[in-house]
């Protein structure tokens, strides 16, 4: 029980100068007739904006650990995707295309495109790349930038440049 007390009030003394040091607390006094008034003022703005920013570091840091532990990790020097356990090297052979979608399939990630040429050809979204198939519509000019995985060409990127 003492041990828990202590712990409370070594907590309290923390909290207190932490928040002191960053403009959470403040404190004042007044004396009038012989009466000293002291006022402590919490600043919860500040408090919460700084908690806050805390928990977005926390995220941002948990996520990375999370990708080093899972070896999802991308170095800037070598990024990369993953598909089906192969890595897909983004720097690999590179080539960009402005298509009209014709389709666009969440479920099978993928989205058939028709050239200027008037060629149709389904292309695969490479697993771990952002590309969002949700903000595609069919009728939409899109650039999309392809990378050669062996025969196939996978979207890694993609970039609405009209709608339909």
């Amino acid at each position: 029980m003492l041990r828990a007390i202590g712990f409370l009030t070594l907590l309290s003394a923390v909290i207190l100068g932490v928040g002191f040091f960053t403009g959470w607390f403040s404190f004042g006094s007044e004396t009038r007739a012989g009466e000293t008034e002291l006022r402590l003022r919490v600043d919860r703005e500040n408090v919460r904006d700084d908690l806050r920013s805390v928990e977005d570091g926390v995220r941002r840091g948990a996520g990375a650990v999370h990708d080093a532990v899972t070896g999802k990790a991308q170095s800037a020097q070598e990024p990369q995707a993953q598909e089906g356990g192969a890595a897909i090297h983004l720097d690999s052979p590179s080539s960009k295309l402005e298509a009209r979608v014709l389709g666009v399939s969440v479920a099978e990630s993928t989205l058939t495109l028709q050239e200027d040429a008037g060629d149709q050809r389904s292309y695969p979204v490479a697993a771990g790349s952002k590309v969002d198939l949700h903000q595609v519509r069919i009728g939409d000019l899109v650039q999309v930038t392809l990378i050669s995985d062996g025969a196939v060409q996978r979207v890694v990127d993609l970039r609405v440049l009209s709608g339909t």
